[in-house]
């Protein structure tokens, strides 16, 4: 008998706890992931690298941490129900994410230019230019559809955010130890990310929103295609980096 009743009011806790605080979850593991993963890298690569990387690179982390803490609040206004608040913030969102996008496009260029100059034996192969134009153009296209969308439908607005913030993530996940993201995975963990999203909907509605629907496939037809080129190397895209190298 008390399994029978245990059972309906953990589920509705559940239902409970998705419909209100999810995606102020979702920012919070969001931060862990970058968190997590960076602090591998980040002594050797910024604070105390062998030679001194350009300076945009701080520029980028601290917009993308700002991003990141943006997310945080917002969300967490949403769940506390300060509405108002949220909105009156959103202009400040709209400007952190175009200089997400500008900063992240100028960083990845700057990083080409880098590593043409300082190659290691085994450093970052250039046809992994790819993976941060990708990031930085989905984040792009799903952040300006989440702006165009904020009064038409705050439900979709708020799906495309959290599905841009989880783009940002990659560079996380492809930090962290290989035993628990093998090497080029990196994508399923931002994959898992949305993936959990569409568990929350069925969960509390019982059906997916579009959103989801049409933006992972969207997402997984861009990050597979990226993949290729880097796995691949073509030549058509080794010599575009090696012009943007100059």
């Amino acid at each position: 008998m008390s399994g029978s009743v245990g059972q309906p009011v953990y589920a509705a806790s559940l239902r409970s706890f998705l419909a209100r605080r999810f995606y102020f979850a979702m920012s919070l593991v969001a931060a862990v992931v970058v968190a997590y993963g960076f602090h591998f890298t980040i002594g050797a690569n910024l604070l105390h690298p062998a030679i001194r990387p350009p300076a945009i690179l701080w520029l980028h982390a601290a917009v993308n941490v700002s991003w990141l803490a943006l997310f945080i609040a917002q969300t967490g206004l949403v769940t506390t129900r300060n509405v108002a608040l949220h909105k009156r913030l959103g202009l400040a969102g709209i400007a952190l994410g175009a200089l997400v996008f500008a900063v992240g496009a100028a960083t990845t260029v700057a990083m080409i230019r880098f590593h043409a100059a300082h190659p290691e034996p085994n450093g970052t192969p250039p046809a992994f230019a790819i993976i941060p134009f990708d990031d930085i153009a989905l984040f792009a296209a799903l952040f300006a559809t989440g702006i165009a969308m904020r009064r038409k439908d705050t439900e979709t607005h708020r799906r495309l955010m959290l599905m841009a913030t989880c783009v940002l993530t990659s560079a996380g996940w492809g930090r962290f130890p290989s035993t628990l993201v093998p090497d080029n995975w990196f994508y399923a963990g931002v994959d898992l990310m949305v993936l959990a999203g569409m568990a929350r909907d069925f969960v509390v509605m019982r059906r997916v929103h579009r959103a989801y629907l049409y933006g992972l496939p969207a997402m997984v037809a861009v990050q597979a295609t990226s993949m290729a080129i880097f796995l691949s190397s073509p030549a058509w895209w080794l010599a575009t980096v090696r012009a943007l190298a100059r």
